[in-house]
C-alpha cells in the first residue's frame, strides 16, 4: 500500500513474509504484481497468495485493514473491470449467470471485450497489408489472418450461444389476498381465460406463468395463490417468494379496494412494485384503481406492465449478425478478398459495440453484479 501509479510491472513474483504495519510476520505468501490493463479489474494489483488457513488470511486481511484497506463488497472486482474498459457489459452478464448456475466465477471465457480488442487488430493488420504490404512487408499474410479470424469467429458462436440464454422477456408477479382478482386480471391481461376464477377463496392453488404481448411488448405473467393467514399463507409465501427469486423484475400488488398492505417479503426484496386496489367499481383505495368489470384502470396497469420491457432485448439477433459478418470475412480472405473482409469485420466491431454499450442492458448488469460472491 502506498505504492506510486505505475510501479507495478506485471508478471512479477515475490516469495517472502507478509508483515503488519508492526513489523510483525504473520504468514509466508507469494505475492503477484500486476500492471494497469493486466489484471481482472484492469486496474494496477498486487495478489497475495497466502496459505489455505483461515486464521492466516484473516490476520493477513485485518493487517491491510489497519493500515486503511477495506473489504471489498459483492462484485467489487467485476463492477471495477466494467468501468475500467477490461470488461464490456456482455462479459459481466456471463458471470453473473455462471454464478447463478452454480458454475463458479473464472474467467470470463471468451470475453465480449476481448474479441472487440482482437478483431481491432486483426482490421489493423490487414489494412496495413493492403496500404503498404507489398513495398514494406507491413501487415500479416492472408493464411494468418484467416487463422486468427476462424479462431475469433468460434468465440462469437459462443457468446451467441450465451446471448440466446440470457435473452429473455421481463417477468411479473400479480400477488395479494385471497379473492383480491388476481387470477381475472391474469386473464384479462392474457386475453383468454387460462386459470378460473372464482369468488371462492383459494381456487388458485399453484402459480401459473404465461407469456403475453401488453401494448406490443412480450411479457411473461405469474399468476399466484393468495395469501390467507396461517398455513396457506406461509405456503403462498413461500410459492410467490420462491418464484420472485427465480428471475422475475416486479410485482402487482392486488387487495381488495387496497385493504391490504404488500407482504414484507415483498418489499424487502426490493422489486418494481404497482400497488392495485382492486374491485373499486364496489369500493376505492390507494394506488390503481382497478376494475376489470368497467375496465378501469387496466390501460394504466398495461402502460406501468410494458415498460417491463425485455431484459436484453435483440441481444440473441445482434450477436447473430456478429457471428455472420466474421463467416462473410474468412469466406472473403479464402477468395483473396482482403478489402470485402476488413469490410465485414468492421460492421462486426460496430454491431458488437452497440451490444455491449446499449443503455437498455443496465439494469440486467446490476442484477448480474448482485450474483456475484464478495469480492469478485
Amino acid at each position: 500500500m502506498g505504492l506510486d501509479p505505475g510501479r507495478l510491472s506485471g508478471a512479477r513474483r515475490a516469495v517472502g513474509l507478509f508483515r503488519s504495519g508492526s513489523g510483525e510476520a504473520l504468514d509466508q505468501v507469494v505475492a503477484l504484481s500486476w500492471k494497469k490493463g493486466s489484471s481482472y479489474t484492469g486496474e494496477e494489483m498486487v495478489e497475495v497468495i497466502c496459505h489455505g488457513m483461515d486464521q492466516a488470511a484473516d490476520r493477513i486481511v485485518s493487517a491491510v485493514v489497519e493500515e486503511g484497506g477495506r473489504a471489498a463488497l459483492p462484485g467489487e472486482f467485476t463492477r471495477r473491470g466494467l468501468l475500467s474498459g477490461s470488461l464490456t457489459r456482455l462479459d459481466v452478464l456471463v458471470l453473473g449467470r455462471r454464478s447463478a448456475e452454480g458454475q463458479g466465477q473464472g474467467a470470463a471465457g471468451a470475453t465480449a471485450g476481448s474479441l472487440l480488442r482482437r478483431l481491432g487488430e486483426v482490421e489493423r493488420e490487414l489494412e496495413g497489408r493492403l496500404e503498404f504490404g507489398e513495398q514494406y512487408g507491413v501487415g500479416i499474410s492472408r493464411e494468418e489472418a484467416a487463422a486468427a479470424l476462424s479462431e475469433l469467429l468460434e468465440r462469437a458462436t459462443e457468446l451467441e450461444g450465451v446471448a440466446a440464454a440470457l435473452e429473455r422477456p421481463a417477468r411479473v408477479v400479480i400477488a395479494g389476498p385471497v379473492n383480491a382478482g388476481k387470477s381475472t386480471l391474469f386473464n384479462t391481461l392474457l386475453g383468454r381465460e387460462r386459470v378460473v376464477a372464482s369468488q371462492s377463496p383459494g381456487t388458485t392453488r399453484d402459480w401459473v406463468s404465461e407469456s403475453a404481448e401488453v401494448e406490443g411488448v412480450t411479457v411473461r405473467l405469474v399468476d399466484t395463490p393468495g395469501e390467507a393467514g396461517g398455513e396457506h399463507e406461509e405456503e403462498a409465501g413461500r410459492v410467490c417468494r420462491e418464484e420472485m427469486t427465480a428471475g422475475s423484475d416486479a410485482v402487482l400488488w392486488l387487495s381488495e379496494g387496497g385493504a391490504s398492505e404488500p407482504s414484507g417479503w415483498i418489499i424487502d426484496e426490493g422489486f418494481e412494485m404497482l400497488r392495485v386496489s382492486s374491485k373499486t367499481d364496489l369500493l376505492r383505495g390507494p394506488g390503481v384503481n382497478l376494475s376489470c368489470r368497467t375496465g378501469e384502470g387496466l390501460d394504466e396497469i398495461r402502460t406501468w406492465i410494458s415498460r417491463r420491457v425485455d431484459l436484453l432485448p435483440g441481444l440473441s439477433e445482434g450477436m447473430t449478425e456478429v457471428r455472420r459478418h466474421l463467416e462473410e470475412a474468412v469466406s472473403a480472405l479464402s477468395s483473396a478478398r482482403e478489402d470485402m473482409a476488413c469490410e465485414e469485420i468492421s460492421e462486426a466491431r460496430r454491431k458488437l459495440r452497440g451490444i455491449v454499450n446499449g443503455q437498455r442492458m443496465e439494469k440486467a448488469v446490476e442484477a448480474a453484479l448482485g450474483m456475484l460472491c464478495v469480492g469478485k
